[in-house]
């Protein structure tokens, strides 16, 4: 396979950004996207969408394909735990920059849909369609237990109330309005004490209505009325007395793909009182365009700063989903993350440094180019285009000029797999090594210590970092 960059991104002060293609392992093709970011320097550590982690290969009879989606976080003994699909593990941060991996034993790890709730200095458990209930009291050590049994339900959201009650949001149906039925979210109160036996009524407490909502209609436009949207992806969040009832549409194929919500002041007897309303505010949470697209489908939590973070899906075709985080604002019964700069930078304080997208539309040139995946693809601020070199070899290099010279504090590669057939976990071994130069007059290049990947011995399709020491460069 050749090595192939999805887009090249270099930063300064603000616009969206993009990725370029360097050297591939023996069993996929790898493409990549550089970004360099220029400004004044960030007060926090920073991090950028899309997260990187080492998504795993999902099984397929064709050109595989990474995914990661429908994505849980909690904060358990003062660090960040990430539970996604189908990634035969979970995975474990003290900053929401770098993360490693957990495979644990005990837990269905390759169920969609996964959500997790701490009580009682312990964690619980759960999957679309698990049918049983896990936990543990020390997830970094990755051993779980089953609980109890639980039914069938599709994509399943536990809740802990302030007064101890645990209930559990759940639903996945495609609908045309609010019908009731099977065509909502539903709560249900789970009792603990018994078994974690249902102990109330299903209430629906969240409806697709695509009449009224043009944000729910079908289309990576909201323009396909022949395709019932989804009401699917449960979420409840509870901030001074307000109950906020998540839910996802219109699907998550669609770069539309978004969350919003509906609130409640109570959760007893919901669907007998009928409190909960829809919100004028929703979409909370939606990113139609940009180098990420999409924002639905996500959790909402309380980060090691105190201050609420929403992290979700987003979508790069179909089936190749990736997860980013954005920073939330609530008050009152009004609710928002904060994607309108999603592409961009944040530092793990919930500020994003004042840095703008270099590399943009800049000219490129490179070793060899594979079929239509030419080098200007790399900096075209689509993530779905690649520059992809002819060869895997060893040598293989992207250069672009940016025009000017300019200060550089941090730089994104983002990597796609092109004609892969790798499944599950990536071996290190086929890890993507590549180093990055940067030069001021294109005849000196001086390598960057932070992005040099020559060693191999780590998997990081989203490779992102903030420069120790900004770089004045052009090349």
């Amino acid at each position: 396979p050749s090595p192939a960059v999805a887009a090249a991104r270099c930063c300064r002060p603000r616009r969206p950004r993009h990725a370029t293609a360097l050297a591939a392992g023996p069993r996929h093709t790898a493409a990549a996207a550089a970004e360099a970011v220029g400004g004044a320097a960030a007060a926090a550590p920073t991090f950028c969408n899309p997260i990187d982690l080492p998504y795993r290969f999902q099984p397929t009879t064709g050109e595989s394909f990474r995914e990661g989606a429908d994505p849980t976080m909690v904060v358990f003994g003062g660090r960040y735990l990430l539970f996604l699909s189908k990634n035969g593990g979970y995975y474990a941060s003290n900053d929401l920059v770098r993360w490693s991996l957990i495979v644990p034993t005990g837990l269905p790890v390759d169920d969609y849909a996964p959500t997790v709730m701490q009580m009682e200095g312990r964690l619980f458990f759960t999957a679309s369609h698990s049918r049983a209930l896990y936990t543990t009291d020390d997830p970094f050590k990755g051993e779980w237990r089953e609980v109890a049994t639980l039914p069938s339900y599709a994509d399943p959201a536990l809740f802990l109330d302030d007064d101890g009650r645990v209930y559990l949001a759940y639903g996945s149906h495609q609908t045309w309005g609010p019908t009731g039925g099977g065509n909502a979210s539903h709560v249900v109160e789970l009792d603990p004490a018994r078994g974690w036996r249902e102990v109330s009524h299903h209430s629906a407490v969240a409806f697709a209505n695509a009449a009224r909502n043009g944000w729910e209609v079908s289309g990576n436009g909201n323009d396909d009325y022949r395709l019932a949207p989804y009401v699917e992806g449960p979420w409840i969040t509870k901030v001074g007395g307000v109950y906020f009832l998540q839910y996802a549409s219109p699907g998550t194929q669609f770069f539309t793909y978004s969350d919003g919500f509906f609130v409640a002041k109570s959760l007893r007897d919901l669907g007998h009182s009928h409190h909960s309303k829809y919100s004028p505010f929703s979409p909370f949470s939606a990113k139609p365009t940009g180098f990420m697209r999409g924002a639905g489908h996500g959790s909402i939590f309380r980060g090691l700063d105190g201050e609420l973070w929403h992290v979700t899906t987003a979508v790069i075709a179909r089936r190749i989903r990736r997860l980013v985080i954005n920073p939330v604002h609530v008050q009152g019964e009004w609710m928002n993350a904060d994607t309108y700069l999603g592409d961009f930078p944040v530092g793990v304080d919930g500020r994003r440094p004042d840095w703008q997208l270099l590399s943009l539309h800049k000219p490129a040139t490179a070793s060899s180019t594979s079929g239509a995946n030419a080098p200007s693809r790399a900096f075209d601020e689509d993530i779905r285009t690649c520059w992809s070199a002819e060869t895997g070899a060893a040598g293989e290099w992207l250069a672009v000029d940016l025009g000017a010279n300019a200060t550089a504090y941090a730089v994104q590669l983002n990597f796609a797999e092109v004609g892969a057939k790798q499944t599950g976990r990536l071996p290190l071994r086929d890890a993507c090594r590549y180093y990055c130069e940067a030069s001021a007059d294109g005849v000196r290049w001086t390598v960057v210590p932070e992005l040099d990947r020559r060693e191999g011995g780590r998997d990081s399709p989203h490779d992102y970092v903030a420069l120790r020491q900004p770089l004045s460069l052009r090349h």
